[in-house]
This record gives C-alpha cells, sequence and structure tokens, in this order.
C-alpha cells in the first residue's frame, strides 16, 4: 500500500495475486522462506528493495499469524496466548532463526549494495523516521523509466494515512482503497491485534543465540562497501537483544 501511494503504480507479490503478473513497480516476496518463491522473471528484476525486522518481535508476530490461521480467526485480530507462544517457540525458534538470517544473506549476496535498499521494519512504523524511510523508497524506485513518485513535500501525509491512517485521503484512490493496521503493541506496533499479552519471552540461550547471529552477520558484511545501513540495523537490534531480560 504504501509503495502504490508513493507511486501511483500497482504492486504485486510473488503469487500473483492480483493477476498482473509483471506488470508492477514491486514484486513482495519472503523468498527463499518457505512461504515464498521466484517470479518467473526474477533474473529479469534489476534491484531489490530488503525490509528486515527484528527477529525477537518478527518470531511473535509470525507466530500471531500462525495461531490465527489455525483458529480460523480474522488475521491481525487476536494476540496468541503467552503458553501457546512458548510452546511454539521452543519447538520452532532454531528453524525460524536459520529462516530469517537465510532470508537476509539470501538478498544481500543476490544483489550488491548499488542495486539494493535496506530498510528496517522498526524504522518505517516509526513517527519520526517511517517518513525518512519512505522518502528512500521513492527516491530508490524513481531511478527505474516510469517510476516518478509524489514530490518529497507529499510524503509525509502519504505516510501518516498509509502506515498510521491519520489525515485526509480523500480523492486518492490508492489511499481510499488501503487497509490499515494500526496499533500500540512493541511487537508489532502496525498491529491492531488484541488479547493475549504484548510481552513475549526467551530464555537466555535464545536470546544468546539471537545476539550470536546478529553479531555473525556484523562479521560478514561489516568490512564490504556500501553496507553502512545493514550494520546500523544489526546494531540496532543487538542493543535492544542486549537488553532482553530472558525468560526463567
Amino acid at each position: 500500500n504504501l509503495i502504490e501511494a508513493l507511486t501511483g503504480l500497482v504492486t504485486g507479490d510473488d503469487w500473483n495475486t492480483n493477476g498482473h503478473g509483471r506488470n508492477v513497480v514491486t514484486v513482495k516476496t519472503h523468498y527463499p522462506q518457505k512461504n515464498g518463491q521466484l517470479v518467473s522473471f526474477a533474473d529479469e528484476i534489476p534491484r531489490v528493495v530488503l525490509i528486515v525486522r527484528n527477529i525477537k518481535n518478527a518470531m511473535p508476530s509470525l507466530h500471531n499469524f500462525r495461531y490465527e490461521d489455525k483458529h480460523r480467526l480474522e488475521n491481525h485480530s487476536t494476540r496468541a496466548p503467552l503458553e501457546a507462544w512458548i510452546q511454539w517457540r521452543n519447538q520452532f525458534f532454531a528453524e525460524e532463526l536459520e529462516s530469517w538470517m537465510q532470508h537476509l544473506t539470501y538478498w544481500v549476496d543476490k544483489y550488491p549494495s548499488t542495486k539494493r535498499l535496506v530498510l528496517a521494519y522498526e524504522d518505517m512504523t516509526d513517527d519520526r523516521k517511517g517518513p525518512i524511510s519512505a522518502v528512500k523508497i521513492g527516491s530508490f524506485l524513481s531511478q527505474e523509466k516510469g517510476v516518478e513518485p509524489f514530490p518529497r513535500s507529499s510524503v509525509r501525509c502519504i505516510w501518516d494515512v498509509v502506515v498510521k491512517n491519520k489525515g485526509d485521503k480523500t480523492g486518492n484512490a490508492k489511499l481510499e482503497g488501503a487497509k490499515y493496521y494500526v496499533g500500540n503493541d512493541p511487537n508489532e506496533p502496525s498491529s491492531l491485534r488484541k488479547g493475549g499479552t504484548t510481552n513475549k519471552p526467551y530464555t537466555k540461550f535464545q536470546i544468546d543465540s539471537m545476539i550470536g547471529v546478529m553479531t555473525s552477520l556484523k562479521e560478514k558484511y561489516g568490512k564490504n562497501e556500501g553496507e553502512f545501513e545493514l550494520i546500523q540495523i544489526l546494531d540496532m537490534y543487538l542493543n535492544s537483544l542486549n537488553d532482553m531480560e530472558h525468560d526463567h
């Protein structure tokens, strides 16, 4: 919704759910995670916008989605109970941590930094950093022929409407048709999920494992030219993980 609102162009996904095929400005995918796939024209896509999210927040969000699906609940409606989270966490933590790391490394290795924009989900939903991230997206996409984003002076209003559901969207079909999820859950700052608990704890071993992954990624990419944004994001995640209290 944000990219469509910024550019006025249609976006797509790896399952072609809207039927527009390759006639889109971007293709959303979770590949190489198991719920994603490469489109047939993947080798023709010249650049990538990589959106990463702190694994400590991404994992509870994924579990909430799986919980809703299992119990046939509306998407983005319900937080899983703490007991359900702990059971799922203990069963799938290692698998999901590995999947998170593989997703990041695949896209960082596939596209050089000059053809890749890396953004943190946490920044995109932040009141101060969110509009800045939106400007970066518009500027990055505008390098392609036929993509002309709204002027920077309009980005704050577009971000307010699409991400925070604030402001006036009258007269803009892309904004009027957008679906919003706005909330105050620290794990899911753009979700309206209710119930359960926002505190989704991890064991000390699990926290140390997440710290280990961030540290190894910093070591792998820290010496590469052009990876300043990626390293900044990894540092932000490391700081938040180091501040966590573990489950007993």
